[in-house]
């Protein structure tokens, strides 16, 4: 039996494709619709240094019900403020008593002028 609590409600997108200049470009397709999760922030980062330019990341971990069909590079789209979160890590803990949620760390990246 999982125990955490969702919050919100997640579309989950995978897919690429390539555009018209060859560049691989995300493909929005559904793979599931309205799954509960629950996301807490757990960081923000507000320069890049690799990239040297500005910018906000924040890295959030999203408990999901155990069984989610979830892996590395997929998009959540969150229902309720339609935010967008790039998967990054998805990890399974060891069954110990029930069933273990399904933990994924993400990020949003947003622009800052």
């Amino acid at each position: 039996m999982t125990t955490f609590v969702p919050s919100t409600r997640i579309t989950v997108l995978r897919g690429s494709g390539v555009d018209s200049f060859g560049d691989e470009t995300d493909v929005d397709t559904e793979v599931a619709e309205k799954m509960p999760a629950a996301i807490t922030q757990d960081r923000q980062r507000s320069y890049q240094q690799v990239e040297a330019r500005g910018g906000v990341v924040e890295t959030f971990t999203i408990r999901l019900r155990p069984g989610a069909d979830v892996t590395e590079g997929d998009r959540f789209r969150d229902e309720t403020s339609g935010h967008v979160y790039q998967v990054r890590e998805v990890s399974n803990p060891p069954r110990l008593i029930g069933l273990p949620d399904v933990r994924v760390t993400a990020v949003r990246v947003g622009a800052q002028s």
